[in-house]
């Protein structure tokens, strides 16, 4: 429990703020509504995965790298990929001050 002090105080520091400000946004509520961002989830999986990648190898046999995949395998990772890329299409979001700022920018 001691060790979870620190964690636990940030913990009940941000809960304080979030009741204290009525909300997590700062600034122009109707510009920052919460929603569901399935596809940022992907960015995190991408990105751990890509700094995690030596700690992964490092304790899988080269052997078993080398090894070719099943069918199996390419099947899951067809599937996958495709669920991937029905999500990003079905729900990325754009946000409209974005892009507003890109095309002041470029006009």
């Amino acid at each position: 429990m001691v060790m979870a002090t620190p964690y636990l105080t940030l913990l009940a520091g941000f809960g304080a703020f979030v009741r204290w400000n009525g909300g997590i946004v700062l600034g122009d509520r109707s510009n920052h509504v919460a929603t569901v961002h399935v596809v940022q989830l992907f960015y995190f999986v991408a990105f751990a995965s890509g700094m995690s990648i030596f700690a992964i190898l490092g304790s899988v046999p080269i052997a078993r790298l080398l090894k070719t995949p099943s069918p199996r395998a390419w099947i899951t990772l067809l599937a996958i990929a495709t669920i991937m890329t029905i999500c990003v299409n079905k729900f990325t979001q754009v946000e409209m001050a974005f892009l507003a700022q890109k095309v002041q920018r470029y006009s």
